[in-house]
């Protein structure tokens, strides 16, 4: 059976990419967050938030990271909450998050640590800006896994292929999550 792992660009493709214009390399973290709903795919996500931020000043930017942590602490038994990613653009904050539907993104909006966030950012202003959109998936399609012994395409989830009944490696199955290699 194949695995799925982190296979980084070479320096050669990075010298291509970093070629085209507009493309920048952020140094930074990366950080991804699973939810209860973590087994499935981007293509059960009937709904994507979108959050965009900066920080300007440093005790604002602290009671920031402590306030969304605490809200954070809560995903892990939201209903619907599928997964979630942030990192950094330059100065610019971005979390994207997958959730099964809009009103399980709502309902966990509504929840009482969710809120008690929002009123800690309009009373205290510990973000220089902020953005939120949350989108409805307008199409959703299979999520394919191509199988490296007779090259059959089996819709996600799945652990054998349809065709030679080949292990398959869907890494949202996973009990746990893969980890990263080192580059």
């Amino acid at each position: 059976m194949a695995q799925a792992r982190l296979i980084p660009p070479t320096d050669e493709v990075k010298g291509l990419v970093a070629a085209i214009p507009g493309v920048r390399f952020n140094q930074g973290v990366i950080v991804g967050q699973d939810g209860p709903d973590a087994h499935l795919g981007p293509e059960a996500a009937g709904a994507i938030l979108v959050l965009h931020m900066t920080v300007a000043d440093d005790a604002a930017a602290e009671r920031f990271w402590r306030t969304t942590t605490a809200v954070k602490q809560t995903l892990p038994d939201a209903e619907g909450f599928i997964r979630l990613f942030s990192f950094f653009d330059g100065v610019s904050g971005y979390l994207v998050a997958f959730w099964r539907s809009p009103e399980h993104a709502k309902a966990f909006a509504a929840a009482p640590a969710h809120r008690a966030a929002m009123a800690a950012l309009d009373s205290e202003r510990f973000e220089y800006s902020h953005f939120v959109g949350l989108w409805s998936a307008h199409s959703l399609h299979d999520r394919n896994l191509y199988c490296e012994r007779c090259d059959a395409v089996t819709a996600a989830p799945a652990s054998n292929c349809r065709g030679c009944g080949n292990p398959l490696d869907d890494v949202f199955s996973r009990r746990e999550p893969a980890q990263p290699q080192p580059a």
